[in-house]
């Protein structure tokens, strides 16, 4: 549902964008909200393609930005307005949608948080326990920060650049060809849910 709205959102923006534009020619750019309309657009719109365009996998997570977006560029319109009681309730409405989308990205931030703090205490465990940096898949960021090369490339069978050895690998499901050797529960805010960091060990043939 939220990707459904983020879409929508883009193509919400691309409209008010165009109208910006085409009524920009008879509106002082000191005056209304013209200018607003286009920069914040035009800003949402760029960052939409080259998030399409720069990555070779393309996650909705990327697009849930431009939820804000529509609501700041609705904001912009319904300033617009004159002043009168419809406009009171589209301020109000609003008002809020920014208030849900402020507590949406909030608690998904504290989710994400919450998860790579279990992940890093995963992974900050297997090492203490003797366990080298080379024989773990912590993701890019724990094998990057500990084993970074610029001349490594991404091998066969491995995750990501600078996996020397996945014999340990943190993971959110089980994997085929691995045993769960160690679980670590956190708390999601956003579904209410305890939700898993797996600390995953390949098995011996």
């Amino acid at each position: 549902m939220a990707t459904l709205a983020s879409f929508i959102s883009f193509a919400l923006l691309v409209c008010l964008v165009a109208y910006g534009v085409c009524k920009a020619p008879g509106r002082s750019l000191k005056s209304g909200n013209t200018p607003a309309i286009i920069l914040l657009g035009g800003c949402a719109i760029a960052y939409a393609v080259i998030a399409a365009l720069g990555l070779r996998f393309f996650y909705d997570r990327y697009v849930l930005f431009l939820l804000l977006a529509a609501v700041l560029f609705l904001s912009t319109v319904a300033a617009a307005i004159p002043f009168h009681r419809s406009s009171v309730g589209a301020n109000a409405i609003l008002a809020l949608a920014l208030l849900l989308e402020a507590v949406f990205t909030t608690t998904m931030t504290r989710d994400y948080l919450e998860w790579n703090r279990t992940r890093w205490a995963a992974t900050s465990e297997l090492l203490a326990s003797g366990i080298s940096w080379r024989s773990i898949d912590g993701g890019y960021e724990f094998n990057g920060w500990l084993g970074y090369d610029v001349t490594d490339q991404t091998k066969p069978g491995k995750s990501s650049s600078w996996v020397v050895d996945d014999e340990y690998t943190i993971a959110s499901g089980p994997m085929p060809g691995f045993s769960v050797h160690r679980t670590y529960t956190f708390r999601r805010l956003l579904t209410g849910q305890n939700a898993t960091v797996l600390v995953l060990h390949r098995n011996r043939n």
